[in-house]
């Protein structure tokens, strides 16, 4: 996993991604904060696709707008 989170790392536009998994379910993602929209969009063809190709399935994404006013209350590390 260390390597797929260094592929991650290097990716254009990404900011920073919270990794997230229930042991116990089986489920693993994230949560990803990339600095444009067009740059969220090509890792999230590319993810797909790299996913699917190591057999795994029922892919969930969804593309959120940051609320910047709010998230600065509760000291969201947006920078």
């Amino acid at each position: 996993m260390k390597g797929l989170a260094e592929s991650i790392a290097s990716e254009q536009g990404l900011i920073w991604k919270v990794w997230t998994e229930n042991e116990a379910a089986q489920e693993a993602g994230g949560i990803y904060l990339f600095s444009d929209r067009p740059s969220a969009e090509a890792y999230i063809t590319m993810h797909k696709a790299r996913l699917q190709d190591s057999g795994i399935s029922h892919i969930k994404v969804k593309i959120f707008d940051v609320n910047e006013e709010l998230s600065a209350i509760d000291r969201a590390p947006l920078q």
